[in-house]
């Protein structure tokens, strides 16, 4: 019995866990034709057994509109009950929701709850988000610091925004002392994960600094990738 056919018939007997991980397969077309409507088909068995992966799931089929209407109340709705059980996607989508006040209420102290709880599990996305309402002051009290902190934490992940607001702090001195050498070395490993405005911005704050100062910003680069395996 192969791979699909042993997920199958675990999924026909009730497996939550095989009926979520075939919903994917479909989803994605792997050994199968995609199909969303089998992805939707089950997911929803899973997640009528409480599943919280595939809760996930049919939240982000709602959310998306992909394979379902696009209904944000139906997502919040999925989205809550991945969230009640830990499920870190889950919580930092619905934070998001509530940030911005889509089909749930705009609650700030709610957000932050479900943000928290989110980058305690290391959801990087969470980790950022968290920094950038420290920076600005959203649904918190500003702090420089603890934005650091979590541009940090999602940083080692390789967020490539949270790294980018890093060389940002460090060329402004904003919460870290004013250090070209770190905005460059963040400024280019921003830029080598994808961020253009980082690659930008290295040559510019190149501008301001000496021959040994990028040299060892590009070293201190360099170790950082290799340490965090990145190209």
């Amino acid at each position: 019995m192969g791979r699909l056919e042993h997920i199958t018939a675990l999924a026909e007997k009730g497996d939550a866990n095989a009926q979520y991980n075939l919903g994917i397969m479909y989803a994605k077309g792997q050994e199968v034709a995609q199909d969303f409507s089998e992805t939707v088909k089950w997911s929803r068995m899973a997640a009528d057994q409480g599943y919280a992966k595939a809760q996930y799931t049919l939240g982000i089929m709602y959310y998306d509109g992909e394979g379902l209407p696009k209904d944000n109340g139906e997502a919040a709705t999925w989205f809550r009950k991945a969230a009640d059980q830990g499920n870190a996607k889950a919580q930092y989508t619905l934070a998001i929701m509530h940030a911005n006040g889509q089909e749930v209420s705009q609650d700030y102290g709610e957000a932050i709850n479900l943000l928290r709880l989110a980058a305690a599990q290391g959801n990087a996305k969470a980790q950022y988000t968290l920094g950038v309402m420290h920076l600005q002051g959203h649904g918190v009290d500003p702090d420089d610091r603890k934005a650091t902190e979590w541009f940090l934490k999602a940083a080692a992940q390789n967020n490539a925004k949270a790294q980018f607001e890093l060389a940002i702090m460090y060329l402004n001195g904003t919460g870290v002392p004013q250090d070209f050498v770190q905005a460059h070395k963040w400024f280019n490993i921003s830029g080598s994960n994808g961020l253009e405005m980082g690659r930008k911005n290295r040559e510019l704050v190149a501008e301001k600094m000496t021959m040994d100062h990028i040299a060892q910003a590009q070293e201190e680069a360099r170790d950082w990738a290799k340490k965090h395996r990145t190209v």
